[in-house]
This record gives structure tokens, sequence and C-alpha cells, in this order.
């Protein structure tokens, strides 16, 4: 396959596993990975750090910022501000930031990693293509994972 999509994990991989998702993306896969708050799953029940680490990024704990709302930075993956969803999420840490809370947190990273380019998103809300949340109708995720889904396959 061309993009290996993991949306919200609720248990473990095992070593092999995670070793054949680093080799799978290493060789020119892509891959998109959606974590989120605690409330969904944690890392510990997950260890979906075994499969990103090797690329440089690492889910951290849960965000203090729990305000709604979300921006892009223009840049290699979108060319433009979006406005996208996010009401709390999980830091991550490593890659190219490139999404971030109304705060200016960043919860969205990318790199490229051997052939293969990874995106990954620490709120879960963006990758649902929601267009309204607490009052507000105009985000654009659609937009976004055209955008990402794009620059993952190109």
């Amino acid at each position: 396959c061309d993009l290996l999509f993991i949306h919200l994990p609720s248990s473990k991989y095992d070593a092999n596993e995670a070793e054949a998702i680093v080799q799978y993306v290493r060789k020119g896969g892509n891959l998109f990975l959606v974590m989120d708050v605690d409330y969904w799953s944690t890392l510990e029940q997950t260890n979906i750090n075994a499969i990103v680490t090797p690329t440089g990024i690492t889910f951290g704990t849960d965000s203090p910022d729990t305000l709604s709302g979300g921006y892009t930075k223009p840049g290699p993956i979108t060319d433009k501000k979006l406005k996208v969803t996010y009401h709390g999420g999980r830091l991550v840490n490593g890659g190219t930031p490139f999404c971030y809370n109304n705060n200016a947190n960043p919860f969205g990273t990318f790199t490229s990693f051997g052939k293969g380019n990874v995106v990954v998103m620490g709120d879960g809300m963006v990758s649902l293509y929601m267009t309204s949340w607490k009052d507000v109708n105009d985000y654009q995720c659609s937009e976004f994972m055209h955008d990402v889904f794009a620059w993952l396959l190109k």
C-alpha cells in the first residue's frame, strides 16, 4: 500500500508489528498517525511511540491547553493557513510542526524518514473531517486532509 493511516489506536503493537511499520516507512511507505488525549487511549496502552520514535517524533502527555480551535501554517504540507478543529490534544515533539492550537502549541508535525513520509497528529478531530465544533461552523478540515494526503502520496 502507499499509505498506512492509524487513527486512535487502542491496543499495543507487538515488537514485530512496530518494526514492520518502521521498515515500511523507511522503504518508501507513508504513515498518517493520529493519537489523542488519554481519555481515548493511553501511551502505555498502545506503545505507539515504538513506531514514531525512530522517525524523530514522540507523543508526550496530554496538552494542558484545552481551548477549542487550531490552525495550520503555510509550508510543504499546505500552502495556506487553514482553520482546523482542536479541543484538547496530546503534545507532539520532533519533526516539523505545522498545526497549532489557538495558543500556538503544536499538535501536528511531519517528517521524512528513509524513503517515506510521516504526519503525526496529537488531536483526532481534524482527521474526522469535522466542520463545526463548539459553535464554530467554518473549520477547513476537508481542505486540510486533502493537502496532507497529497503531500504523503506525492
